[in-house]
């Protein structure tokens, strides 16, 4: 699980990025008119990164990577982007975007329908919500934050610590459903997750735990597939 590294790779790629226009101080729109903000009308197929302000890029924009520090990214209707990131802020994506991938660290991220990633979705203390028809080619994960998928394909892994899952409306996991073990035993005893599977949701490969979880599933055959490793905790 590669969530623990998130923090430093993302204020790291945000420092020292010299291909970005960086920005602080102010809500940036790329391609598309705020009364009383700052407004950025680019070109097509530039990134935006911003320290302290939010970033919006507006309705059927192309663009490569979008990113902030302290503040919020919103891409509207029909944008395509390459990495979408915050440290410091949420996330919110409306409907048919494709991404590269999508990294956060302190914030949601709220994602709308027929959206689709070519590779992750990670959060590490927040949570992640992706609405009907999504498509993630690669892993969805948290440590520290609810997992939310409705009528969504994700082609590996869904992965957590200690938030809670729920499948619904047909979803479909290709790859396992991970709850690793917690380092701090007292959150463990205290805040057992949830994972709730319902019924037309599958998972194709096992369930695996490495922590207590309760167990809210559906279909028999899909709770065959838990796979519990540990002990007393």
């Amino acid at each position: 699980m590669t969530l623990p590294h998130t923090k430093k790779t993302l204020v790291s790629a945000l420092v020292i990025a010299s291909s970005v226009t960086l920005l602080s101080g102010c809500i940036i729109h790329v391609g598309g008119p705020a009364k009383g903000d700052y407004e950025f009308d680019l070109e097509d197929d530039r990134s935006m990164s911003s320290v302290l302000g939010d970033v919006s890029v507006s309705e059927g924009k192309q663009v490569n990577d979008v990113s902030s520090v302290n503040g919020s990214v919103t891409l509207h209707n029909r944008v395509t982007a390459q990495e979408v990131s915050t440290v410091n802020g949420s996330i919110s994506i409306k409907n048919d975007v494709t991404v590269e991938s999508v990294e956060i660290v302190n914030g949601d991220i709220q994602i709308g329908e027929r959206f689709k990633a070519h590779d992750d979705v990670e959060s590490v203390n927040g949570d992640i919500s992706i609405d009907a028809a999504g498509d993630v080619s690669g892993d969805v994960e948290t440590v520290n934050g609810d997992i939310s998928l409705n009528n969504t394909l994700v082609g590996e892994d869904v992965e957590t610590v200690n938030g809670d899952i729920h499948l619904f409306n047909n979803s479909v996991v290709m790859g396992d459903i991970i709850y690793e073990r917690s380092n701090n035993k007292g959150w463990n005893q205290q805040n057992k997750p949830t994972l709730r599977i319902e019924k037309g949701s599958e998972v194709s490969g096992e369930i695996v735990l490495h922590r207590d979880v309760n167990l809210v599933i559906d279909d028999a055959t899909t709770a065959a597939k838990v796979v519990r490793r540990f002990s007393g905790e």
